[in-house]
């Protein structure tokens, strides 16, 4: 059985039920802000009215135990599932809690099968880690009993059998020779562990996420957590120079990730614009061990090394490097002087590791030093992309990690996927509220207008008899109207700083074709084009040019700006297509204008 997969029919999801007579309200309902409801069909749904004096702490709490579905200014949807419910007890809330504080604050009495529905899936979690030490993975459970029945599953068993074969094949002189290697990598003598013992096993580490998926969805998810206030390894020399205060949220969500000397791999989920990459590194100021960040293009390992750069302070030994980009264009690569003799940052792309061309071989040196390092924190950027067969490859197969940490925006896919971070990275241990956000001025407010635009008639007949898809979709994206509105509103809005979006090739680079011919010295309309062709030196300087107030101010883009493109002083979008019904890229597009401006 899955226990993280969604119901079968997901229209049921979408129509309306009448819950009347399955629910009792309360004599006080009045006066209490939630209704939770379960309905055979689908998951649990608890309904939040924001008019309560206990708002943010409701909030706080629904957020742990639930997933976001509907936010508006009076009213909230969340949605109760295993994955919620899994970060909820890796946080340490427990059964009785979730189930005692909902029948609190709901106004009906809780129905049997949503407490049925809690129990069964909070039971088993947290009693089960996976712990990496000495580059090798064991199982540790909180008692023997259920230590013995994960090694029951299939998939555990048939790891731990092969690490019991290959300890009976291998000869003491190779045990020697490992140790000595060992000791060449980390500066220091290994514990010897024996493969297994009171309450653990140990598990092949080519099995990893498969041994983490068969637990899940056998009910024991394994949580992993680092103990890095006891670990011996190389320690970070780093301190941050706090630029600014840091806010609430971002401290909220660090303090669950790090607690106790306790680092636990998780996702975080903050708007665009609200201080995502700050988390990162406030993440390694406090685990101050080996990291790696891995970011979704050559663009966005720029700005991770400039905002490391600019809020830490980080030495190595006789001023060698040890905050390093490796990424495939080579003057912006730099030598990984730190590898085995200190700690340091490594800041790179997920397709320059994941590419499964043939490499040069001073790249294929450095990545197979790179995999042979045990990486205190590892941090993946934009982590909504991981599932993807070729970029889940990097943490299955390459490096290995003690502590995992997700960043994104928009912790959603169109694909059924994202359960899938669920065992490739953990439990969801944050995410923050943009309307609350917006509210408190650490994001800006935003209007969104929908302009419909009409087809000439002549137009609309080619397009009508258009038997293409293909031709079809170029013809409504470039709809001679779009672009007399799109002319309209950069007349209207003089002087701000705008980003034109649209997914169709053609018809952006057909918009920059006109302008040049239209705008170009014409009320100092200063614009530029930057689509996947783009070079990287090219896209930074019109990206910097932008960010300049006497620069470039319209930019007119395809989807290569939907993610990790840093440039708070946007406050117009455009967007004359979008890849329709994805929820990532409306959100992350609608993520580029959120930074608060004083002109808003």
């Amino acid at each position: 059985m899955n226990f993280f997969k969604r119901p079968k029919n997901e229209e049921l999801r979408k129509t309306p039920k009448d819950f009347t007579k399955k629910i009792e309200l309360k004599d006080d309902h009045k006066y209490k802000p939630v209704i939770a409801i379960k309905d055979p069909d689908e998951f649990p749904r608890i309904i939040l009215e924001t008019a309560t004096d206990y708002y943010k702490e409701i909030v706080e709490f629904l957020v742990a135990i639930g997933e976001p579905i509907v936010r508006t200014k009076n009213f909230q949807e969340y949605e109760i599932n295993t994955f919620s419910l899994y970060s909820a007890a890796s946080m340490g809330i427990d059964t009785d809690d979730i189930i005692h504080i909902l029948e609190n604050i709901s106004k009906n009495y809780l129905q049997e099968e949503l407490k049925k529905y809690i129990i069964d899936n909070t039971k088993t979690y947290g009693i089960a880690r996976i712990i990496l030490k000495n580059n090798r993975y064991f199982i540790k459970c909180k008692t023997k009993e259920i230590l013995k029945k994960i090694s029951e599953i299939q998939e555990v068993k048939y790891s731990h059998k092969k690490i019991l074969d290959l300890e009976r094949k291998k000869p003491k002189n190779m045990e020697i020779e490992e140790n000595f290697q060992n000791n060449n990598i980390n500066n220091e003598k290994k514990e010897e562990i024996p493969s297994e013992g009171d309450g653990y096993i140990e598990i092949y580490s080519d099995d990893y996420f498969r041994v983490r998926k068969a637990c899940e969805n056998q009910g024991y998810p394994l949580l992993e957590e680092f103990d890095f206030k006891e670990d011996k390894g190389l320690e970070l020399k780093i301190v941050p120079k706090f630029k600014s205060p840091i806010r609430s949220y971002q401290e909220k969500a660090l303090n669950i990730m790090c607690n106790n000397g306790i680092a636990r791999s998780g996702i975080i989920v903050l708007p665009c614009g609200a201080g995502k990459t700050l988390v990162g590194i406030l993440a390694i100021c406090t685990i101050k061990r080996n990291t790696i960040i891995i970011c979704n293009n050559n663009v966005s390992v720029q700005q991770w090394y400039r905002e490391i750069n600019d809020w830490v302070n980080i030495t190595g030994e006789k001023g060698k490097k040890v905050v390093c980009r490796f990424t495939s264009n080579k003057s912006q690569r730099d030598t990984l002087e730190f590898i085995n003799k200190e700690a340091g940052i490594l800041i790179t792309s997920y397709t320059m590791i994941s590419s499964t061309k043939k490499r040069n071989p001073e790249v294929q040196k450095a990545l197979d030093l790179l995999s042979n390092i045990e990486w205190g924190l590892m941090i993946i950027d934009e982590v909504q992309l991981l599932p993807a067969e070729t970029f889940s490859s990097i943490i299955r197969e390459k490096f290995k990690s003690h502590c995992k940490l997700g960043l994104t925006a928009t912790l959603v896919r169109e694909d059924s996927k994202i359960v899938n971070l669920q065992y490739l990275i953990g439990p969801k241990h944050y995410e923050a509220n943009w309307l609350d956000l917006q509210k408190e001025g650490f994001l800006a407010r935003v209007k969104c207008i929908e302009i419909w635009s009409e087809m000439y008639p002549s137009f609309y007949e080619k397009y009508l008899g258009c038997s293409n898809m293909e031709k079809k979709k170029v013809l409504y994206v470039s709809n001679p109207t779009k672009y007399l509105i799109t002319l309209m509103l950069l007349e209207k809005h003089k002087g701000d700083k705008i980003i034109i979006f649209s997914d169709n090739l053609f018809t952006i680079e057909r918009y920059n074709e006109l302008f040049i011919k239209r705008l170009l010295n014409y009320n100092n309309f200063r614009f530029k084009l930057i689509t996947g062709k783009t070079g990287n030196k090219e896209r930074e300087e019109s990206l910097k040019d932008f960010k300049n107030e006497n620069g470039i101010n319209i930019l007119l883009m395809t989807k290569v700006g939907d993610i990790s493109i840093d440039i708070p002083n946007a406050n117009v979008i455009i967007q004359v297509s979008s890849h329709f019904g994805s929820r990532m890229q409306e959100a992350q597009r609608f993520g580029r204008i959120l930074r608060p401006k004083k002109m808003l």
